[in-house]
Formats: structure tokens, sequence, C-alpha cells
């Protein structure tokens, strides 16, 4: 006799609409899910009623079902709510985060368009660069009661001379990588602001500063995001498991294990 896995373990886009229906297909079988999926982490926008649905299923099937990473599901969003925590007041926040992709994998420095002519670039910018950013912005702004518009921009990180690589090297005048920022404005003030660079040679950090009561300021050395997002995705496991059957958030699982 087979016996059924508790969970599956997946891994496989960060598109909702790609990852909707392999993700229905493993809960029909009865077996809960742990995704890496970005826009699964706090579902926004039309994934919203992607998200309810495979809430539903999971209920109808009595597992569990949740999408964690590094950024979206910790660094840029739930570390930032963890020190808002301990404010009575807060102003504006800011978050940013830089990764030398220099040394990470091969298909993360292609979604970063590293090495890539600006004529390329210019063909594929309207499908590269990070997932999650909108997610991480939504989460910080719904947790805190803060309804906010949203803004966003990508520009190239352009090399000013050759970089070397683990893999290749980079042209001076090829793109290093991109820098993504996002802008949550209130009332025609600026609540939050996020920034992300990925580039070859940037040096990795982490930052949370917040204007607030008391005030927060907070920079790591960076974290690395593959093995972060290996240990988030093992650690919530028994969290998720011992949850209610549904599609579940970070937000409502709180800290793992």
């Amino acid at each position: 006799m087979t016996s059924r896995p508790d969970i599956a373990i997946h891994a496989t886009t960060s598109s909702l609409h790609d990852a909707h229906y392999q993700i229905a297909q493993i809960v029909r079988n009865q077996i809960s899910v742990i995704s890496t999926c970005e826009e699964l982490v706090y579902p926004v926008g039309n994934n919203i009623r992607l998200a309810k649905e495979l809430d539903r299923l999971a209920k109808n099937y009595h597992v569990q079902v949740m999408a964690v990473g590094v950024n979206p599901g910790f660094v840029m969003d739930f570390m930032v709510l963890a020190f808002a925590g301990i404010c009575t007041k807060i102003k504006q926040i800011r978050v940013e985060r830089a990764v030398d992709i220099s040394k990470r994998r091969e298909s993360l420095q292609e979604k970063m368009c590293m090495g890539f002519s600006l004529r390329q670039f210019s063909r594929v910018k309207k499908n590269v660069g990070h997932v999650g950013l909108r997610e991480s912005a939504m989460m910080i702004c719904d947790s805190l009661n803060t309804r906010a518009r949203l803004s966003t921009k990508t520009r190239p990180i352009i090399a000013s001379r050759p970089i070397k690589t683990n893999n290749k090297i980079i042209k001076s005048g090829h793109l290093a990588g991109l820098e993504q920022r996002l802008v949550a404005t209130r009332k025609k003030n600026r609540f939050l602001e996020m920034k992300l660079t990925m580039c070859a040679g940037v040096e990795d950090f982490d930052l949370v500063d917040i204007d607030g009561t008391p005030p927060i300021h907070v920079k790591t050395g960076g974290m690395h995001g593959d093995f972060a997002t290996v240990g988030l995705l093992l650690n919530y496991i028994p969290t998720l498991l011992r949850a209610k059957p549904g599609l579940h958030t970070v937000r409502n699982l709180g800290l793992p294990r």
C-alpha cells in the first residue's frame, strides 16, 4: 500500500497564473503545498481571484497551502513588520535590499538581464526583473491599516567597466543588473519606499529604516536568498501543517516553528 505525503514543496514559477493549476492538482490529491511562487506569498490585484479559488479548494480537500521565500515573504515585508511592531507611531518606512548577482545562480542573472546590451534589454524589459515588490508593499500597508497608491519603476544599471563574474565577463556599456523602486503614497505623502538593487559587483545588504516612535534603523550584511528561502520552506512546514485547512500567508501564520 502506498502512503500519501503530508506536504509537497512546489518551486516552479513566480507567476500565480502558471502555478495555480499545478498547485490545484496537488491539492486534489489531498496533499498540502508550500510554494516559492512569489505572487502567492501575498496575492494582490488580479491574483486575489486565483488565491480565493485555491483557498476554497484547500478547504474542500482539508489541506493547507502557502507560499514563502526570502523576498517576498521575509526580508522586505515580514521583517519590516516585526520592527514596526515596536513603534507607537510610524510616519515613513524605507526598505532596501542589494544583492551581488555575480555570485548567484545563472537563472537569476538572466532574470536581472546581467550582460545584456541595451538593445536586448529594450526587447524584454516588460518581462524581466524581480517579482514581489507589490506583494511586499501591500502586506506592509494592509498590516498597518494604511491605504496607499503604489507606483513602480525599473531602470537598468550599466557597467562602466568590464566586470568578471563567476561565469562570464560583462562588457562595458552592457547591463550589470537592475534597480527596482516602489513608492506607496498615502494622502499625497510618501509612506513607504522600497528599493531593490540586483547587480554584479554591488555590496550585499538589507536595510530597514522607520521614521517612527521609536525610530528604527537596521542594516545587515545581506541574506543569501537561496539558502534563506530553503530555510523558510523547511521551517514553515510544521507551522503550516498545524494550521486550519485553506490558503495561508506569513502574515497570518506568524513566525515559523
